[in-house]
């Protein structure tokens, strides 16, 4: 399914009706802060698990509660230009694909901020 790119005032975003609700997305995320980081980040490099997901507990409860809040499903989130905008549909796209024990095991979720950059995202409203 082709997902254009729309541009507001805010800055770039796309439809995101097809993707969860704002109560499943957060309810998802509680539930992973809860679950054993020793259980997570398998899916990444040994490198990546370590430093994203295992290595710092306060940091990895952290940047996942960044990425609660600025999960690219969420209808508040846009984005500064086109290209960013079309690699948070990517990320959109990866996450709502992944089922509940995927992304509860997942280290996706702690690093998909790196491949877009938080200089990129806007919270609009």
């Amino acid at each position: 399914m082709k997902i254009e790119i729309i541009k507001t005032p805010e800055g770039f975003t796309f439809d995101k009706s097809h993707f969860s609700s704002r109560q499943k997305i957060a309810n998802l995320y509680k539930t992973k802060l809860k679950y054993p980081i020793s259980n997570q980040g398998f899916d990444l490099s040994e490198r990546d698990r370590e430093a994203y997901v295992a290595g710092d507990e306060f940091g990895s409860y952290m940047r996942l509660q960044r990425a609660m809040k600025h999960d690219t499903r969420l209808p508040q989130i846009v984005f500064r230009d086109t290209e960013t905008a079309k690699m948070a549909l990517d990320i959109a796209r990866k996450l709502e694909a992944m089922n509940k024990e995927e992304f509860l095991k997942s280290g996706y979720p702690y690093k998909f901020l790196d491949e877009i950059g938080l200089s990129g995202v806007v919270v609009s409203g």
